[in-house]
Parts: structure tokens; sequence; C-alpha cells
């Protein structure tokens, strides 16, 4: 990407030496000096379209799995989904997600770009792969690329039942204390305690909500058999100091990568929530974790602390994804409570290109690169 902007500067400034002189001059120019700014704005355009034309298109691997992207998004499913009104899965669809991020315009605008102008779609790959996907290269990999070689462990981590049961049984085998689960509540009828329920196959925080367990007892067993009970948990008395008693609980979200064999990275927000709201939806405040200083800082609340049990929460999320290597990316939710860190869940559709602006970019096109050309590479050794 530095060598677009540096292209771009480049010719702005060569034809700026070019323009300035003449247009400054009481001498007639041989140029008017509006056609001069065009010429300026052509040139420049020009040389940017060049550099992200190279800049994409080197890269052999990325761009042949873009190219089948466009043909194969449109049919295109996830594991999750969305509780309907009538308690029927609504299936988080390529459209569905589409729809989600830019509504009913960036449905149609898909729609005709696929359908109806794939040349077009050709030409403009590179800007798409560049800027409006630069968030979500994970998402495409997961839907076109993983989900159909490593199927079983999509369904897991999907399934917050499966996922929870599975990685129980893994900390079992490796004799492991470290890691602790938020705990499965069974509903009961007379009890007034406050549980949290959400989806097994939910994203985006959708349908999550908090309620009584008598009144978790009493939801229809044709709704109730698409959730999970958990109990509702507190925010650690340091959270507390900065978000105040009443607040839902905040969540640490942890992004592990591992797309390139041998150098795993990890960023993390904290992700504060407002009363009304769960704390992984859109309407919470993100707050960068400085991984050195275990420090974030709460604009809202004009407070910087450090964050409890956060060794632990790291760990956690690493170990976490150690139990899905064959998954580059993954999002970890984690709540820091007076009794530790607690994992809640990890998700392949883990909101990230909602904080990256936030949080920074964990990934780029490098990356994607170098994890396709590694998975080409197994391949080729796994056919000889």
């Amino acid at each position: 990407m530095k060598y677009l902007w540096l292209l771009f500067v480049v010719a702005v400034a060569d034809a700026s030496i070019r323009w300035l002189p003449a247009a400054t001059s009481e001498e007639p120019s041989g140029m008017p000096a509006g056609q001069m700014i065009m010429t300026v704005m052509v040139i420049s355009f020009l040389a940017a379209h060049a550099a992200v034309c190279w800049h994409f298109h080197k890269r052999r691997h990325v761009a042949d799995f873009y190219k089948q992207a466009i043909a194969e998004a449109g049919s295109s499913t996830t594991d999750y989904y969305t509780v309907g009104p009538d308690n029927e899965p609504i299936e988080h669809t390529w459209h569905y997600m589409v729809r989600r991020q830019a509504g009913d315009i960036g449905v149609k605008a898909d729609q005709f770009l696929r359908l109806s102008a794939p040349s077009l779609m050709q030409m403009l790959l590179p800007y798409l792969c560049l800027f409006a996907l630069r968030h979500d290269h994970h998402v495409f990999l997961d839907l076109l690329y993983l989900r159909p070689r490593h199927g079983n462990v999509y369904e897991i981590i999907a399934c917050k039942t499966r996922q929870q049961n599975f990685l129980e049984e893994r900390q079992k085998q490796e004799g492991l204390n470290s890691v602790q689960f938020v705990r499965r509540i069974k509903p009961s009828d007379g009890d007034e305690t406050k549980i949290f329920v959400k989806p097994r196959f939910g994203a985006f925080g959708e349908d999550c909500c908090v309620m009584a367990s008598q009144a978790a007892f009493h939801m229809s067993p044709k709704r109730a058999r698409h959730m999970v009970f958990e109990e509702l948990l507190k925010n650690h008395p340091v959270i507390e100091n900065v978000v105040g008693e009443q607040a839902p609980l905040c969540t640490l979200r942890i992004w592990t990568s591992r797309w390139i064999p041998n150098r795993p990275s990890t960023q993390a927000a904290f992700l504060v929530a407002r009363s009304g709201y769960i704390s992984n939806c859109k309407k919470n405040e993100c707050c960068k974790v400085d991984l050195k200083t275990q420090t974030t800082a709460v604009k809202s609340s004009e407070a910087t602390f450090v964050l409890p049990f956060f060794r632990e929460a790291l760990f956690t999320a690493n170990w976490v994804h150690d139990q899905f290597p064959e998954v580059p990316f993954l999002g970890t939710d984690i709540a820091l409570t007076p009794a530790g860190a607690v994992l809640l869940e990890t998700n392949l559709l883990c909101s990230y290109s909602i904080y990256s602006k936030q949080v920074g970019l964990a990934y780029g096109l490098d990356d994607v690169e170098a994890f396709l050309a590694y998975q080409a590479a197994d391949e080729k050794v796994a056919n000889l």
C-alpha cells in the first residue's frame, strides 16, 4: 500500500512542478491552468491505478482466489443463523451478510456486479481487495476455501455447545487447569435468578438477552432448542470502578492470527458495554489494548487502567486457537470477572471489520498470500 501512495505523491509532485511556474508566471503559458489541473488529475489517477493493479496482481495466489470468489460468493453460506420471528433458523448466507453490512443497496450492487457485469467486477477486483475487502479476507477464506476442506472444524466452532464440550475435553486430555469456561445453566421453574441466553449458532450478538431462569424455563420448546443458557457474569471490581456497577458485562475480544506458519500474532480490544446492549455488538465502545503494558483507555470514562487477569486471558485465547490450527484467524471473547478470566466463546465471524479502525490492521494481502501459498504447497505434497 505504501508504494501506491508513493507513486501517487510522485505523480502529483511532478505535475505540480510543471504547472506552478506556468500558473504564476505573468507570461502567457503554453497550457491553460484548467487544462493543466486536469492533466495533473489524469496523471495521478493513472499512476494510482497502475500501482493498485501491480500491487494486487503480482500476488498470484490471492488474485486466483478472488477471481474464484466472484463466481462462488453468492451461493456460499455459513454455519451460523439467526432465530426468526416464528423460531425458524435464518441462515447467514452471503446475501444475509451483505444486507447486514450494506443494506439493500449493497445487495443490489453485489448482484449487479457479480451477475450482470462480471467484466466490470474483474476490473474493480484489485480495488475491492485492497480497500473494501481489506478487513474481511478471513471471511472470504472461511466461506470459499477452508469450509469445504475442514467442514467438521467449522461446525464445532459455530455451535456454542459443541465448541465448549470439545475444548473442555481437550483441556482434560492435556491435563490443563488454567482455562476457565463459562458455566452452563439449566433453567428451573420458580427461580428468579438472572441468566444469559444466546443462540447456539448465533453471530454478531444477535438474539442475545438476559432473563430470569423461570422465564427461560417457560420458553417454548421450539425456541429453546436454538438457545444456550449461561450464568450471568459480573465485571471485575477494577472494571466496575471505570464503567459503574450497573454496566452490563464488558468483554475482552482477542484476535489470534495464524496466517504465516511459525509467526503467530495477537491483538486485543476491551469492549465496553452500554445499558440495554451486549458487549460484542455495534452499540459499544471499542478500546484498544496495549499488549505490553496490559492497559486500555476508556475514553468515555477518561480512565486508563491495567486489565485484571490479562495474561490468563491471552493464554486462553492462544490455547483455543492451537486447538484449531486449520483456521487462520479467530476472535475469542473472554470475561474478566472477580474469579478470573472466563472463556465465553470463540468466533470465525469475529466482527473484526467493525473494530479494525480502532485497533489497527491485524493482517494484510501479504499474510493472505503466504497462507494460500502454504496451503497450495501442502496440497501438492498431499497429492504426490
